[in-house]
């Protein structure tokens, strides 16, 4: 998989979207598609005035490993306030489906990690282990991705999860460990209505998983709706 290292570029230089827009004259959108590794594709023109730009040579510009990957929502049918996010990773010789969960739980719940009142939602991600693919390969693919294609993971994740959750129901079965639990109330979960302009917090691999694979993971994000 082939992407950009436009982002890390930039930050290196303290230079912004709009700095580089104003010097080369490239449009914002294409600027933001590099930096964020969402385009299809970029014209050789518009790479070469980025390399001259940047005082770099093409090499530097893109960064690329072995591996593809694809990923796609998986709703659970069996336990209301869980579903999946599947990632399908290739590489020249093997193809491995993972299993990341999607845990829905209420940020009243006694082990929130944030004294924060403000949040509507908190979204715990982690991975199902599979009897087939040990969990360690995984987090070994993670944790040795160049920064660039890191955050493209960590985008595209976001992005499958905001248009399955979050644009198709937005009455969501949240887990409530919780005295004041409200509304609809059954088997430990309550329904929230989750709108524009909420925050959600989302957590990253569990504690012990990250101790297990000593390996520097996405810890924490949050999300506004």
């Amino acid at each position: 998989m082939i992407k950009t290292n436009f982002a890390v570029l930039m930050a290196e230089r303290g230079l912004k979207i709009a700095d580089v827009y104003e010097e080369t004259g490239i449009s914002k959108t294409t600027l933001m598609a590099l930096a964020e590794n969402t385009g299809k594709g970029v014209q050789f023109e518009t790479v070469d005035k980025l390399c001259n730009y940047l005082g770099i040579e093409l090499k530097d510009f893109f960064v690329y490993v072995p591996y593809i990957w694809e990923m796609y929502f998986k709703e659970n049918d069996e336990e209301k306030n869980l579903d999946y996010v599947v990632i399908k990773l290739k590489t020249k010789n093997t193809e491995k489906d993972y299993f990341l969960t999607l845990w829905y739980r209420h940020p009243k719940n006694y082990d929130f990690p944030l004294d924060d009142d403000s949040f509507k939602l908190w979204l715990s991600i982690d991975l199902e282990q599979s009897v087939a693919y040990d969990e360690e390969d995984f987090f070994n693919f993670l944790s040795g991705l160049p920064i660039s294609m890191k955050t493209a993971f960590y985008s595209q994740l976001l992005e499958v999860i905001k248009n399955n959750v979050f644009q198709v129901n937005n009455k969501i079965n949240v887990f409530c460990d919780y005295l004041e639990c409200t509304g609809e109330f059954e088997d430990g979960l309550e329904t929230i209505t989750v709108q524009k302009g909420d925050k959600i917090y989302l957590s990253f691999f569990s504690d012990e998983l990250k101790r297990e694979t000593e390996k520097e993971l996405e810890n924490t994000k949050t999300l506004t709706l």
